[in-house]
């Protein structure tokens, strides 16, 4: 069981203040804060660590590009190929 699970449930049992479960862990009491409120939300399977990637990347390249490209290396590998022959 993570540590965070371990805290979040210690202070909704009343075991311990929000602020003695941080410590005992080592983490902020605003974190933890941050944690019980996804707890409230989601319920224990929204402790799990998530993704820090982004939804959206503004500078990707287009998909009609980068298949163009695609094309080209294949294109690239086969000439290549029929030469060292």
């Amino acid at each position: 069981m993570s540590r965070a699970r371990v805290a979040v449930l210690k202070v909704i049992s009343k075991q311990a203040t929000a602020g003695e479960a941080a410590a005992e862990i080592g983490i902020s009491r605003r974190h933890l804060q941050r944690l019980l409120a996804r707890y409230r939300e989601g319920g224990l399977e929204a402790l799990e660590s998530r993704s820090r990637r982004p939804k959206t990347n503004p500078n990707q390249t287009p998909e009609r590009v980068r298949q163009r490209v695609i094309e080209l290396r294949v294109k690239l590998r086969v000439r290549a190929s029929t030469r060292a022959r």
